[in-house]
């Protein structure tokens, strides 16, 4: 367990994963022991939507974790050639959404990225 103290008002918050984002308890500041305070600027929905992510000559498995009004949390599974800064077109919505690709983290079997749409 680790203590962590809030970016806004200071009260110390109990957590097993630094990585992962919270709320305050007396403030209600989202924000995470590793990442610090969340920037966005609208709220997360989390859905798992599953599709088909064509990148080249390849086809990918891969799935939105979680929505918001400006991005969009991806996993795509297998070893991807994702870069910062690369258009995407993602067939997880109508109309089909085009969006860039701000972060990557590449895990051994998948990785994760943060798009913003464009």
């Amino acid at each position: 367990m680790l203590r962590i103290p809030c970016p806004k008002c200071g009260t110390y918050v109990f957590i097993s994963d630094a990585g992962s984002f919270i709320p305050c308890p007396q403030c209600g500041a989202i924000f995470s022991g590793k990442h610090g305070p969340d920037k966005r600027k609208e709220p997360r929905t989390p859905k798992k939507i599953n599709f088909s992510l064509s990148l080249g000559d390849r086809t990918y498995k891969a799935s939105a974790s979680d929505l918001s009004a400006s991005g969009v949390g991806i996993k795509v599974f297998g070893r991807p050639p994702l870069a910062r800064g690369e258009i995407l077109t993602l067939p997880i919505k109508r109309p089909i959404m085009q969006a860039k690709v701000v972060w990557v983290k590449r895990l051994p079997d998948q990785s994760l990225a943060g798009l913003q749409k464009v």
